[in-house]
């Protein structure tokens, strides 16, 4: 399975006084939760260095960059390039002065870094000024490598080699004839087909392509395209979920008339055409002018939640502009300067990725070599700083357009907990299901019935357990009843009954916390059916108790025909009212229409915390949205 997909340009080996050096930190996410971590790379004056932060933060203060070993006698002559393989360990390339490529596996414990030669036939002439550039790329596939870089020679081409195991392949040069390339080439993988493709400027300033026929076998190089646009820079290559005929791959030019142009794969198949694996579109001119930049890699690219690619130029006045589209084939917006960055001045390419929440994050250096994260303005407010339980209180949000869903949510979690911990949430149409539209800029009125404490309140995407944001904050005057009196009292809330004294009229309840965790047990091992039973075992037992405080007999009534429902599921053939999906993530909706494992999960979660009216709560919540569907 392809991992990760370093999909990365080769920049100028050799530099021009008055050409911008085309320095860019490689990047890696390691985890994907609230407290992971990113690992940024890059050189200066032939010298690697490494940081690493919490993924969470934004990066706005000096960088501690640490100093690591390279190849004895040898310093570098690229941007690194990093990558976590199927083993979920870091590995870290480098193109070095002697013109071949080393790696070593690297972890913050390592004291000495352990570097291999890939190979040491590399082609390599002596003499040539190297540069800071992205010589290399790098991609995992299955359980081999696949190295792709530009020779350090008079006349530069593009050679490949696979590591499998221990063992590299020798270096293979792409495409026959040869081609000379005059900047610098992209590598795409195509998921469809299981092949690589490659991509050149060549001298005549058109774009070639050679595509991979077998794992050692490629094409000769193809002219791409028609009303193919000239140029003096590198292109990009991304990599999209297939369309309905299998086209993958988009490519962009920046052209010499300083427009960017676009040209697309329309269908792929698995037969080896004379044109390839695909056919393409013609070429498209898309957006404005483009902003002045200094470097011949001018463009570096991403995408946003929606599958709208986005592309990005590292400007001549220190900015970083981008020019989007909001879905897949959408419509292209002009270039627009992130506003995010505009206090900062860049020094470096930028190096995009996902952020871990399927939102755009772009990494670059600033002039005095801070690592910056330049993420879209969004903002997640509280009227309060501290919140009062069982008390009244807004979340406000602000989030980019292209980036948001219908299908987000907000959670309330203790401080630093997983993402998967969460106590109370609503989604941010309000409620515990999702409503139609997304809601880039809204707030909703939250009351919460959690213990004292200090918790997270995050803006977690599209129905994941991925937060994009979050502020801290405390809760006080949490109510200190025994458990059984909360979880009343949190149901009786739950359902909106008022003024009900559960310690005086619910009788013989004590056990009411052990009913509901022998329940929340099943559910954690996936018997849902089971689980589902025992839910409506313990709310019989809170059915009970109305008569004795007062509760309207028509809605006991109602409530206990969500009972029955509940305890019939014994199984599949006897659980009618609820539809069930256990493939990834847990989804039990009732009467096919109403959500309830979302609030089942908060009520676990605030069980083991001790939040007993909070978990309370949740369980209310489920009966009253579920009795007042129609019937």
């Amino acid at each position: 399975m392809f991992l990760q997909i370093l999909l990365t340009l080769l920049v100028p080996i050799i530099y021009t006084e008055n050409e911008f050096p085309g320095v860019r930190p490689t990047v890696v996410s390691i985890g994907t939760d609230w407290n992971s971590e990113v690992w940024a790379f890059y050189t200066s004056g032939g010298l690697l260095y490494w940081t690493d932060i919490k993924r969470r933060d934004d990066i706005r203060e000096t960088t501690k960059w640490i100093k690591l070993d390279l190849p004895s006698g040898l310093s570098t002559c690229s941007n690194p390039k990093a990558l976590i393989t199927i083993q979920n360990e870091v590995l870290l390339f480098i193109h070095a002065n002697d013109g071949q490529v080393y790696y070593s596996f690297f972890n913050q414990s390592l004291s000495k870094l352990k570097w291999i030669n890939v190979n040491s036939d590399l082609p390599f002439d002596e003499g040539i000024l190297c540069g800071t550039g992205d010589t290399i790329s790098v991609f995992s596939v299955g359980d081999k490598l696949q190295i792709f870089a530009r020779s350090i020679t008079n006349t530069s081409y593009l050679y490949t080699s696979i590591i499998s195991g221990e063992k590299a392949s020798l270096w293979q040069m792409i495409g026959q004839p040869a081609i000379k390339l005059l900047k610098d080439a992209a590598i795409g993988w195509n998921s469809f087909t299981q092949m690589f493709e490659a991509f050149i400027v060549a001298n005549d300033g058109y774009l070639y392509r050679s595509w991979q026929l077998s794992m050692y076998k490629w094409s000769s190089w193809d002219k791409t395209g028609y009303y193919a646009p000239s140029s003096q820079f590198a292109p990009v290559v991304y990599g999209m979920s297939t369309n309905m005929f299998n086209g993958q791959l988009n490519l962009f030019v920046h052209g010499e008339d300083n427009m960017l142009y676009h040209i697309w794969q329309t269908t792929c198949d698995k037969v080896p055409n004379p044109w390839g694996w695909c056919t393409w579109s013609t070429w498209k001119q898309i957006g404005s002018k483009m902003p002045q930049s200094a470097n011949l890699n001018t463009l570096s690219i991403g995408n946003n939640l929606h599958l709208g690619i986005e592309i990005f130029l590292s400007g001549l006045d220190g900015n970083l502009y981008k020019l989007w589209q909001k879905d897949r084939g959408g419509i292209w917006n002009g270039w627009q300067l992130v506003d995010a960055q505009k206090e900062y001045k860049l020094a470096s390419l930028p190096q995009v990725i996902d952020d871990g929440s399927g939102w755009w994050c772009a990494y670059a250096l600033d002039t005095q070599q801070n690592l910056i994260a330049i993420k879209q303005n969004r903002s997640l407010t509280l009227s309060t700083d501290t919140i009062i339980s069982a008390s009244s209180f807004t979340i406000s949000w602000d989030m980019p357009e292209d980036e948001v869903t219908s299908n987000d949510w907000i959670g309330i979690f203790l401080s630093n907990a997983s993402n998967q911990l969460y106590l109370d949430y609503a989604y941010v149409g309000g409620g515990q299901n999702p409503s139609s539209k997304a809601v880039p800029h809204g707030n909703i009125n939250v009351t919460t019935y959690l213990p004292d404490g200090a918790y997270d309140v995050r803006y977690l995407i599209d129905k994941r357990f991925v937060a994009a944001l979050g502020v801290s904050t405390l809760v006080k005057k949490g109510s200190e009843d025994v458990a059984w009196i909360q979880i009343f009292t949190g149901i009786f809330t739950g359902l909106q009954f008022k003024d009900v004294n559960v310690s005086t009229c619910v009788k013989d309840a004590e056990e009411i916390e052990k009913d509901f965790l022998d329940a929340f047990e099943d559910f954690e091992e996936r018997s849902i059916y089971s689980g589902l039973q025992k839910l409506g075992v313990a709310v019989n037992v809170i059915v009970k108790a109305m008569s004795d405080c007062g509760i309207s007999q028509n809605i006991i009534d109602r409530i206990s025909k969500f009972v029955k429902d509940l305890i019939a599921c014994t199984d599949k053939g006897s659980c009618v009212h609820f539809v069930i999906d256990i493939s990834t993530e847990i989804l039990v909706l009732y009467e096919n229409s109403y959500e309830i494992y979302g609030d089942i999960r908060a009520s676990i979660n605030s069980f083991k915390i001790k939040a007993y009216e909070q978990g309370g709560v949740n369980i209310g919540r489920i009966i009253k949205a579920c009795i007042d569907l129609p019937r």
